[in-house]
């Protein structure tokens, strides 16, 4: 069992600064660097790589804060257009679909194929993860995000009792599986879209299986915020793995063809 470890906010020449907010700001940088990178590795435009993460940035910022209501039931009939910018958290699914709109918004506003947009995209999935590793960082250590009751070696000794910490458990799954799977497949040519969709797919899969192990977690028909959300991600990941498969399969017959 592992340790409840309690850091205090950074204290920076009398500003305090809070873990998560820290976490998440290097996790954006490391992200946005690693994509520059890949993108001129790939022979993409850095400029419009780095256009593309900035409206991300900010469509996932919006998405985040109001996702994060999802997990209120009821609270929409309260709110004021002022009170949805208050203090309250974000929501990581709100930020991974915020951040997507933004970035079809800006395609859109480009002009841009889709084929082209989704080199981009997929040039972004290959590094996200290693960004977003230290955005869930930030989650782990200030034990934000506790799960059930567990006596297992991955559980954290909370003050109340032991239990799973889920900010820890996807440090876990990023560190170990995701993260290096990924570098894995970036050191040869992949199929277009093979990162953005293999994402979907495991991150999608993976935020269903942590769900499990929330403690009574908000519901909507009968099901859970976090089933409707990654059910959708993994949903969305089937289809663009069954498209791009088809579309290669017509690629592949009207070269065949024309031989």
């Amino acid at each position: 069992m592992l340790p409840y470890i309690d850091l205090p906010p950074l204290n920076v020449s009398g500003r305090v600064i809070q873990w998560p907010l820290l976490c998440a700001c290097v996790g954006v940088l490391v992200a946005h660097v690693a994509l520059l990178a890949r993108a001129r590795r790939l022979a993409l435009a850095a400029p419009t790589a780095g256009s593309m993460s900035f409206f991300m940035v900010v469509a996932g910022l919006l998405g985040a804060r109001l996702f994060k209501l999802a997990y209120f039931p009821g609270v929409w009939s309260q709110l004021s257009w002022m009170d949805l910018f208050a203090a309250g958290g974000l929501a990581s699914f709100g930020g991974l679909a915020g951040g997507l709109i933004g970035a079809l918004l800006y395609f859109a506003a480009r002009r841009m194929s889709a084929a082209t947009a989704l080199d981009y995209l997929d040039a972004l999935a290959a590094v996200f993860p290693l960004g977003w590793l230290f955005g869930r960082f930030g989650c782990a250590i200030v034990h934000d995000h506790p799960g059930l009751a567990s006596s297992s070696l991955f559980a954290v000794a909370y003050p109340d009792m032991p239990r799973f910490d889920l900010g820890y458990l996807e440090v876990l799954f990023l560190a170990l599986a995701m993260i290096p799977l990924f570098v894995v497949l970036a050191r040869r040519p992949q199929p277009r879209g093979l990162f953005l969709t293999v994402y979907f797919l495991l991150y999608g899969g993976f935020r269903l299986w942590l769900d499990t192990l929330h403690v009574d977690p908000p519901r909507y028909l009968g099901i859970t915020v976090d089933q409707w959300a990654y059910g959708s991600m993994l949903l969305l990941g089937v289809v663009l793995a069954v498209t791009l498969r088809l579309f290669r399969m017509v690629r592949s017959s009207r070269r065949e063809v024309f031989a």
